[in-house]
């Protein structure tokens, strides 16, 4: 039969790596806290056999190649000196779609949705900071035909084969929508400034947040082009490739369970 969950530790840390896209040197104290609580879980006489994996999401895909690099390979250097198993492949950017069928892997094997060729599967929105992935298992044949074929993956798990649609939203994620309507660009202050002026803030707001370790002063403005912004902002991902209406339509009479991780 299928594998079962024993055990799991769950330890989460921030800011995330993206945030030490100019000093990547930084990121190694959070990366060795989280190493040190592996060793605390994982019996000693083991940690040589223990694979040590990263895979990094959207808050790196957004980022410049070249410092993107760099994080990565202070993570590489790191695992190097641990006493857990490190190849070459344990550090590196997971691609959406990956990102994407990993988490609906993870959800369905603890729902128990991978373990019978005959188990009803669930659906997965998973909705990061940087990114938004929609995967799911189609139940009809048109839906299949009728995708770009690029978001059709079939994989085999526990002597199963999988058939499943997945599309990665980079830059709809919670929090790089959020600074897109405020009028800032990721991985880069408007400008070289903090300053956002946006019309989905009340006019007379004013105030500060935090992004990606680059603190923003915020204000509003007339509320009136707030509903233009948030359109044009759509408008960047719906063409080409992206979902059409009847798409959609198709996708939501399709599902009959969503599960939502926010990240």
């Amino acid at each position: 039969g299928a594998p079962e969950l024993s055990q799991e530790t769950f330890r989460a840390i921030k800011p995330g790596l993206s945030a030490y896209a100019d000093d990547p040197q930084k990121c190694s104290s959070g990366i060795a806290e989280l190493l040190e609580e592996a060793q605390r879980s994982v019996p000693s006489p083991l940690w040589t056999r223990t694979p040590v994996v990263l895979k990094a999401t959207a808050g790196l895909r957004l980022l410049p190649g070249e410092k993107a690099q760099l994080l990565l390979d202070t993570v590489k250097q790191l695992f190097i000196e641990s006493p857990f198993l490190s190849t070459e492949d344990s550090v590196s950017i997971m691609d959406g779609t990956d990102e994407g069928i990993s988490a609906w892997i993870t959800v369905n094997f603890l729902t128990g949705g991978l373990h019978q060729s005959d188990s009803p599967t669930v659906g997965m929105l998973d909705l990061g900071g940087g990114s938004t992935q929609i995967t799911f298992s189609p139940q009809d044949e048109k839906t299949i035909q009728t995708s770009p074929i690029e978001f059709i993956r079939s994989f085999q798990m526990f002597n199963n084969t999988h058939t499943v649609y997945t599309h990665s939203y980079l830059g709809l994620g919670l929090m790089s929508a959020r600074l897109s309507v405020l009028g800032g660009v990721e991985a880069l202050p408007l400008g070289g400034s903090t300053q956002l002026v946006s019309p989905c803030l009340a006019p007379e707001y004013s105030g500060s947040w935090e992004h990606a370790d680059v603190l923003y002063t915020v204000r509003g403005q007339k509320v009136n082009r707030c509903m233009m912004r948030v359109v044009l902002r759509w408008r960047s991902f719906s063409t080409g490739k992206c979902l059409k209406l009847r798409r959609l339509q198709t996708l939501n009479s399709t599902l009959s369970h969503i599960i939502m991780i926010e990240l």
